[in-house]
């Protein structure tokens, strides 16, 4: 399980996203062209899925944090009395 967890801190979600979206269109071309029958609405559910982690990590690892390692400081205009 650690290994699995290793693997998909590497890999990069945005790359995923990207490569789902791309599937899907392929699929949904394929669905008119060929007559085949892919499950496009799971794939709708499953790129939102994806994009709902991309949007909640990148609001909880905003690049306005602080660095790793260093505490954050106090705003501006706050606690100087």
């Amino acid at each position: 399980m650690q290994r699995i967890t290793e693997l998909i801190k590497k890999v990069n979600p945005k790359g995923i996203l990207i490569c789902l979206c791309i599937l899907y269109v392929i699929a949904w071309i394929l669905n008119g062209l060929k007559g085949l029958r892919f499950d496009l609405p799971e794939m709708r559910s499953t790129i939102a899925t994806v994009g709902a982690y991309l949007g909640f990590t990148h609001g909880t690892d905003s690049l306005l944090n602080s660095p790793k390692g260093s505490s954050p400081g106090v705003p501006k205009g706050r606690g100087e009395d």
